[in-house]
């Protein structure tokens, strides 16, 4: 059998089971009631650095919007943020941005703080950069959920400038 007589057979054969396939489904719909949406396929993908990492690269210092002597100070390299306030706590930690939400989420996966009892524990968040000044609301460590408002009434709101 000559190849392009193979190829002929072989795309003769497809568009029949498509044919099939497309007839099964259309009984199938017109049988089964209201559609349903199609199963989402999962898609394993190369994690790319978030946009937002880039741009929090680097000494950024401010203060929380309820109390502006509480000076904080946090150097974010890579996905590492490490922390100190004027009280003399530090807390150091990984750095987790989903920029496909909006506000973007943040998680901080807190690996060693002045407070021991914290390490281990996950601070969630959201944050804003706006040029060269950014705000961070986060709240409790291990408190379910995220905040949904940059305001101190949905957690603790931090706003610092980049040095």
């Amino acid at each position: 059998m000559s190849a392009s007589r193979r190829v002929r057979l072989t795309l003769g054969l497809a568009a029949s089971v498509l044919a099939a396939w497309s007839l099964a489904c259309a009984v199938h719909r017109a049988t089964s009631g209201p559609a349903q949406p199609a199963p989402t396929a999962v898609v394993q993908t190369t994690q790319t650095p978030s946009a937002l990492l880039g741009q929090l690269q680097g000494l950024w210092v401010g203060h929380t919007a309820r109390n502006e002597s509480a000076r904080w100070e946090w150097v974010i390299r890579g996905n590492t943020i490490s922390t100190k306030t004027s009280e003399g706590d530090y807390y150091k930690g990984t750095l987790r941005p989903n920029d496909r939400t909006s506000p973007v989420q943040v998680d901080i996966q807190l690996t060693d703080c002045s407070d021991t009892s914290l390490n281990g524990q996950t601070v969630r968040g959201i944050v804003k950069i706006e040029g060269e000044r950014v705000a961070f609301c986060i709240l409790e460590p291990g408190a379910g959920g995220y905040p949904t408002a940059f305001d101190s009434s949905a957690g603790m709101l931090i706003i610092g400038e980049k040095k």
